[in-house]
């Protein structure tokens, strides 16, 4: 992902308008971008396993099943992480949600598994 769209689409999410970064987001990973990063992904030994699922959520996605194929990229993508880190925490680890939440909560304004505002 380019920086200039990473900034937008925290920025838009920043001032509470999700709706349009959630837009940027969508316009930038089309299917066909999602389709040559998963070619790229392909030579690598640890995602072959979950290549194949991978692929069946690129047709959820193309068909704008979105809340279909977020859960499983997210639980594919966990136990890639979880694989490959040395410690094998995945994304859902508590260590790591700690280092997340500090990237990914707006303006570090919640911590992470705080609901409030």
């Amino acid at each position: 992902m380019s920086f200039e769209v990473a900034k937008e689409t925290v920025l838009k999410a920043e001032s509470g308008n999700f709706q349009d970064a959630q837009e940027v987001l969508l316009r930038y990973y089309d299917v066909e971008t999602v389709r040559f990063q998963l070619k790229r992904s392909s030579p690598i030994k640890a995602f072959l396993p979950r290549m194949d699922l991978a692929l069946k959520e690129l047709i959820n996605y193309e068909e704008k099943r979105y809340h279909a194929c977020f859960p499983v990229i997210l639980a594919l993508t966990d136990s890639l992480v979880n694989e490959l880190h040395e410690d094998h925490k995945g994304i859902s680890a508590e260590s790591i949600k700690q280092v997340m939440g500090f990237y990914c909560c707006p303006s570090g304004s919640r911590e992470v598994g705080n609901n409030s505002t």
